[in-house]
């Protein structure tokens, strides 16, 4: 089966973690022939916005990328809100898909694909929503120029010919609601973030190697922060709560890149305090090993596509009580919304490390049933 993925609403980073990287790779190792058409936009290593040329690449998994780039309208920031692209039609024609998966909302790119799968009704059309009033529409001409009026319009020219709009979040039908008029509960799905559940043998094997590289004790309690840590993520409030703690016995694990105003506001208490090992950004990979090291995931914060493969690979979880974790993990998840909740949640589990323990392995069995991709990637397959 062709399946064509349209990451055209945002960035596309190759290689990421992000839930398009994932299910395309999926549907890949499943035998599908899959292709991407990306915007031009992605990210360097400091975490900020860039561009790059118009190319044609195949992945490591041997996935066809092409990228395209706007129409100029005004200028660059004029024409990143509209997304017309050049010659996406073209590009879809060529490809031949039997489904089209589109990635977000907003955008005249839409209109394009409303007009290729009325041309083409043998063609599925499944979209996503990762929009909510968290990330989006911050400002009045965010709100209600841009999603209430210009990507409301492009929405309703293509929402009828969807198969499924697949919602990661509670957040994200509320926005719907409100900016789109969206209501149709019929063609809503809950898709969560999701991961891979790693095998306990290779886990335990990866934790061995990673504490030993780190040179954290077995028995020590290490809790792991990680992201893109802008001051939503509250990682000072974080870090401010564990030194606090006066224990040998716990360890924080850093992995991701500050903004620049919060690392000024964290460096001195990174420098000061020996448990805490700011590791900067890494790769899934070594992302994934330091996960296997560490026994709480711990996200104060605004919510982080690591969440849940932090589940995935072991972790407990300590997260902010905001609906997209209490409407997925309900009770199982320990909650945690200010400084000094972080530190008496840490103290109760430094006091009651069981606590944990059974943590991980309720959560293991609810990823299991509940977030392994490989099952995921196959609702849009089989429906």
């Amino acid at each position: 089966m062709k399946i064509l993925h349209l990451m055209l609403s945002n960035f596309y980073i190759d290689d990421a973690l992000y839930q398009e990287n994932i299910l395309s790779n999926q549907n890949k190792s499943d035998g599908h022939d899959v292709e991407i058409i990306a915007s031009t936009m992605t990210f360097n290593d400091d975490n900020s916005i860039k561009f790059i040329k118009p190319i044609e690449y195949y992945t490591k998994q041997g996935i066809k990328v092409t990228r395209v780039p706007y129409f100029k309208f005004i200028n660059n920031n004029i024409s990143e809100k509209i997304r017309v692209y050049k010659n996406l039609y073209n590009l879809i024609e060529i490809s031949s898909p039997d489904i089209i998966y589109s990635h977000g909302i907003g955008g005249y790119f839409s209109v394009t694909i409303a007009r290729y799968i009325k041309r083409n009704l043998n063609v599925k059309l499944y979209i996503d929503i990762h929009s909510d009033y968290i990330n989006s529409a911050k400002t009045f001409f965010s709100k209600y120029l841009l999603h209430y009026t210009f990507y409301r319009y492009c929405f309703w020219k293509y929402i009828k010919y969807v198969q499924k709009l697949y919602y990661i979040a509670p957040e994200s039908i509320i926005f719907l609601k409100e900016l789109y008029g969206f209501k149709d509960e019929d063609k809503l799905q809950y898709m969560p973030l999701g991961g891979y559940v790693i095998k306990e043998s290779e886990r335990i094997e990866l934790r061995k190697i990673s504490r030993a590289k780190l040179n954290i004790p077995e028995n020590d309690i290490v809790f792991i922060h990680s992201g893109k840590l802008s001051a939503i993520k509250k990682s000072l409030e974080l870090f401010k709560a564990f030194t606090k703690i006066k224990s040998d016995k716990i360890w924080l694990v850093v992995s991701g890149v500050f903004d620049n105003d919060v690392f000024d506001s964290v460096k001195s208490i990174i420098n000061n305090d020996k448990r805490i090992l700011f590791l900067g950004w890494n790769s899934s990979k070594d992302l994934k090993k330091l996960l296997c090291a560490s026994d709480v995931y711990i996200q104060p914060g605004a919510r982080s596509v690591s969440v849940q493969t932090a589940v995935c690979h072991g972790c407990g979880l300590i997260t902010n009580p905001s609906l997209v974790y209490t409407h997925l993990f309900g009770d199982l998840a320990l909650y945690i919304s200010n400084q000094n909740e972080i530190e008496l949640m840490i103290i109760k589990i430094l006091n009651t490390p069981e606590i944990i323990v059974n943590q991980k392995k309720a959560l293991k069995k609810f990823a299991e049933n509940n977030l392994d991709y490989s099952v995921l990637a196959n609702d849009y397959i089989l429906n």
